[in-house]
């Protein structure tokens, strides 16, 4: 209710100096006051019944108010052209950028999902069942574990049909490799390709395999429901890209095993010749002046809140991610936000990292967004305060435990 209050207020205020400046155009004499008037009817015209708000309603409203208030009658319908001029310029420019930066033009007029069905089975779905069968004669696939799931891995997933399949068989071979007793739960964000479907093949290949389908809401909102939905004492999420090796599991697991109760991948904080990291200058750009204005408007102290690797203690996972409540890329930042408030220990672990091509992430429109996500966290969790007895308690089937210490 704030933000979108503080937005309108912007954009009168915009609307209100528009006004004014297109009214000293046509009339000399024109006044502040007679902007706040233009501003006042323009804007409640719209509203008037049965007219639909369109332009015939505004100027057969406008310039009746303008001239009773002293402006000329050719000034007035001038002044209520321009606007109309300045409106779809602005209008138009705008939402040209918005539709270019944001790809728009890349969505299919058609949003039905291909039918697995039908037809001859796909070239990823035939790989995909070739790549079970490889891992069946080297590894055990079988029916869950009886015993209580030690790890539980989440992994998103949103138009991976490419990627998905290896990253998801790798996991499954690692885990069984090491003896874990394991499940992968795979969130599928709604794809509008066949990453759903190559999930189901695995799903059925292995029932430590679990398949959550999703309507498209944003990366945060997967996380969080994969999050709740696991059953394993320690839960990671890890993107589908496999940017970080799963070799870097067990640093985290014995953070958490630890003491700490968050332990998440870090990118910045390196450890000279133990670890690499490769990406591309210009995601080293924007992720630095992505973590300035982490460390201004919302959490100090953490070097790397993006990396798509972090685990959590069952209780902790509990807590954060109940309380998490934006959908987009910078749930990252909120859901360590939300730790912090609950005094939780947070341990950044250096983390090997390759940047991998077909990244979802959009530098300009995306960026713009967690920008925005980021800079009003802390209006979003008003009545989160600092202290964790309310959310750390059985009302929310959490078991209440004593935090040790803090590095959030």
């Amino acid at each position: 209710m704030l933000a979108a209050t503080a937005s309108t207020a912007v954009i009168w205020a915009l609307e209100l100096g528009g006004y004014y400046y297109i009214g000293l155009a046509v009339d000399r004499n024109f006044t502040i006051q007679r902007s706040v008037l233009f501003l006042a009817v323009v804007n409640f015209a719209s509203i008037i019944p049965l007219s639909g708000g369109g332009i015939g309603t505004i100027e057969m409203v406008t310039p009746s108010f303008l001239i009773s208030s002293g402006v000329p009658a050719s000034a007035a319908l001038a002044m209520v052209l321009l606007q109309h001029a300045a409106q779809y310029l602005f209008t138009t420019v705008s939402g040209g950028i918005l539709y270019m930066a944001g790809r728009f033009y890349r969505i299919p007029l058609s949003l039905s999902a291909p039918s697995v069905e039908a037809g001859p089975a796909s070239s990823a779905l035939v790989e995909t069942k070739a790549s079970v069968d490889e891992l069946r004669a080297d590894v055990t696939l079988r029916p869950a574990a009886r015993h209580e799931i030690e790890l539980s891995i989440v992994i998103q997933a949103y138009n991976e049909e490419k990627r998905l399949p290896r990253t998801a068989l790798q996991t499954l071979r690692w885990c069984a490799e090491r003896n874990f007793e394991f499940e992968i739960v795979i969130v599928d964000d709604g794809s509008r390709d066949q990453t759903l479907a190559l999930a189901r093949v695995l799903e059925e290949s292995d029932a430590r395999i679990r398949v959550l389908a999703c309507p498209h809401r944003g990366k945060g909102a997967d996380v969080r429901m994969g999050m709740l939905n696991a059953h394993g004492s320690y839960r990671l999420f890890m993107d589908a890209d496999g940017a970080t090796p799963l070799d870097e599991i067990p640093k985290l697991l014995a953070a958490v095993q630890e003491g700490d109760d968050i332990a998440i991948g870090s990118r910045a904080r390196q450890e000279l010749g133990e670890v690499e990291v490769r990406r591309s200058f210009g995601r080293w750009l924007v992720s630095c002046v992505f973590s300035f204005f982490v460390n201004v408007f919302a959490i100090r102290g953490i070097a790397d809140t993006q990396c798509g690797f972090k685990m959590f203690r069952r209780e902790a996972a509990t807590a954060v991610f109940s309380q998490q409540k934006l959908d987009g890329f910078a749930f990252d930042v909120e859901i360590l936000f939300v730790a912090k408030r609950l005094l939780l220990a947070v341990c950044e672990i250096p983390v090997n990292w390759v940047a991998q091509p077909g990244s979802k992430v959009n530098l300009l429109a995306n960026s713009l967004r967690m920008l925005w996500d980021i800079c009003h966290v802390r209006w979003v969790h008003l009545d989160l305060g600092q202290s964790p007895g309310d959310l750390l308690s059985d009302n929310n089937h959490v078991p209440h435990y004593t935090i040790s210490r803090t590095e959030a």
